[in-house]
């Protein structure tokens, strides 16, 4: 009897020891420490907290595996990546949904992130001065992109963004940006103002309405696509910009009202319809429609999507 007690004491305290996992916790697997952030229901979650030695190319994994459980990976902490020199590629696996201020700040050489569906916020700061950077995907999911998120980005030429929010000063400094094209789930913007180098920007028909200055002092801006169905209220241009060159695209049924309105009467001669677009004399204009493309990641590698098919970073179709 005393052997079979002491036996059943045993593997109970190998059971209760198994368990003893609680909030903040921290543990290391392939130089990442995480640490757990959440231990009421399974599966418990971690977020990365630390990385001893920071790759070329960086592979976040969905989950991560410790004492005989598996915890998924929701958050990375605040600057945990900042100025990783070396780091040109960061591979964030579906399921991530926060990326804290800071995290990428500085990493003067990455030039390839995917932003997974799953993401709901980009804060501040996370990926200012990523210098290498030119063209990023912002899924639907994304609830903000916070002020200088991409702060003097100077490489970003394009931007595809379906995040519903975009806040002052997202981009401020990323004098290299030409293209800003909103997909649909963007519902307002605060401001592009000063990114003077923005040569088109498409507001697609989620866009709850330009703001008051939101497009102040764009003085390269060639077009301006607004897809809402009904008539904005304000240019968002300054009181002394010059943009005797822009085309405005509207829809179709809207061009004579958007004529007709007192806010936009001064570019009367200068709205067209958006069916016109698409055959636009300037092939400049169509260049971020061509080029739009997404970034998946399958069975852990890095992929582009474009028109519902795969490709590898190197053009090669899968």
């Amino acid at each position: 009897m005393k052997k079979i007690l002491a036996i059943f004491s045993i593997v109970a305290l190998a059971v209760c020891n198994s368990f003893a996992i609680s909030q903040g916790d921290k543990f290391t697997i392939d130089g990442i420490t995480y640490e757990v952030s959440y231990t009421y229901f399974e599966p418990y979650q971690v977020k990365v907290k630390e990385c001893a030695v920071i790759p070329e190319k960086l592979i976040i994994p969905a989950t991560v595996k410790y004492e005989g459980r598996t915890f998924d990976v929701k958050t990375i902490y605040d600057g945990v990546f900042q100025d990783a020199a070396n780091l040109k590629e960061v591979v964030l696996p579906e399921g991530i949904l926060t990326l804290g201020s800071c995290t990428f700040q500085g990493c003067t050489s990455l030039t390839i992130v995917n932003f997974p569906s799953t993401l709901r916020y980009v804060d501040m700061g996370t990926f200012q001065g990523c210098t290498a950077l030119k063209e990023i995907h912002i899924p639907a999911n994304v609830q903000n992109v916070y002020s200088n998120a991409f702060k003097e980005c100077t490489g970003l030429v394009s931007v595809y963004c379906a995040a519903k929010s975009v806040s002052n000063d997202a981009f401020y400094g990323c004098s290299s940006l030409k293209y800003f094209i909103g997909e649909v789930g963007l519902e307002s913007l605060e401001s592009l103002s000063y990114d003077r180098a923005l040569e088109i920007i498409d507001f697609p028909s989620s866009f709850g309405g330009i703001e008051s200055g939101s497009l102040s002092g764009l003085r390269n801006l060639k077009s301006l696509v607004i897809r809402s169905e009904s008539v904005s209220a304000e240019t968002g241009f300054g009181y002394y910009d010059s943009h005797a060159s822009l085309t405005i695209y509207v829809p179709a049924d809207l061009v004579e009202s958007y004529k007709a309105s007192s806010t936009w009467a001064s570019y009367a001669e200068q709205i067209k319809s958006i069916d016109e677009l698409s055959t636009a004399v300037d092939a400049e204009t169509l260049v971020p429609y061509q080029n739009k493309a997404r970034k998946v990641v399958k069975d852990g590698q890095l992929l582009i999507e474009k028109n519902g098919i795969l490709y590898d970073l190197n053009g090669v179709r899968q």
